[in-house]
């Protein structure tokens, strides 16, 4: 569509010039028809000549006239045409624009949506691992999830299940570091309050009582209303009165 428009502004240009080119002939006509009334008029013969070049003078003023109006109107109407489509161009580099705006944003949206599916698969991988008791397995892709994704929104649930690995591994030690890594961490997770129970649990295995105590009353404490809490007072109830018992025992022995 451009080069066809250039192309009937070139054509137009071109008349414009020939009309130009015409009017100075006929300019040149005049000029060359005057000449003689110049001179002294002397006989009848050339007074005849003088109304015939006045006439015909006359004639040629009149198509300069024509001519030059045609000009007028040919520039005029190409200045037209030049303007719209200047405003052609605009509209369509506008147009173009958003358009690759769009696009930019949907393809935006397309990549982010593909980096959170394949975040959700690799949890969903690491998790398959741990249900079908690979424990070994399930520690290396959480390890690997948290290494390659430690930004996403599913970085808490594999520090998690990162410390049920561990512990059904029986590696205490590593779980209660990365269930009070986490307890820190995410203190407004839902899994908070079962990193905590399971933290007691692995102290207890490890006869650290003391600290297994601390674990269940801060559970209790910091997450009073949660099922884990609940769980939580029954061990330690249950704790408190070994530790009776225990006392009394000995006091017997006294």
């Amino acid at each position: 569509m451009r080069a066809y428009a250039l192309f009937e502004d070139d054509e137009a240009r071109i008349e414009i010039l020939k009309m130009r080119k015409k009017l100075e002939e006929i300019d040149q006509r005049i000029d060359s028809r005057l000449a003689p009334v110049n001179t002294r008029i002397e006989t009848k013969a050339d007074k005849r000549i003088v109304m015939d070049m006045a006439g015909e003078i006359e004639r040629l003023r009149s198509e300069v006239a024509n001519l030059r109006g045609q000009v007028e109107v040919m520039t005029n109407e190409l200045a037209n045409s030049q303007s719209r489509l200047k405003d052609f161009y605009i509209d369509l580099d506008s147009r173009l624009q958003k358009l690759e705006q769009d696009q930019a944003s949907g393809d935006a949206r397309n990549a982010e949506a593909e980096k959170k599916n394949e975040i959700q698969l690799a949890f969903n991988a690491a998790l398959t691992l741990f249900k079908e008791q690979k424990y070994a397995d399930a520690e290396l892709a959480y390890n690997r999830f948290l290494q390659t994704y430690s930004d996403s929104d599913l970085a808490s649930e594999a520090h998690y299940w990162l410390g049920n690995a561990y512990y059904a591994q029986r590696n205490c030690v590593k779980a209660i570091q990365i269930y009070q890594n986490f307890t820190t961490r995410f203190s407004s997770s839902k899994l908070a309050p079962l990193a905590l129970l399971n933290t007691a649990n692995c102290q207890l295995e490890q006869n650290a009582k003391d600290s297994a105590l601390e674990s269940l009353e801060a559970l209790i404490q910091h997450y009073p209303d949660s099922e884990a809490a609940g769980r939580g007072k029954a061990q330690l109830k249950d704790l408190n009165s070994v530790t009776e018992e225990k006392l009394t025992a000995v006091r017997g022995t006294e």
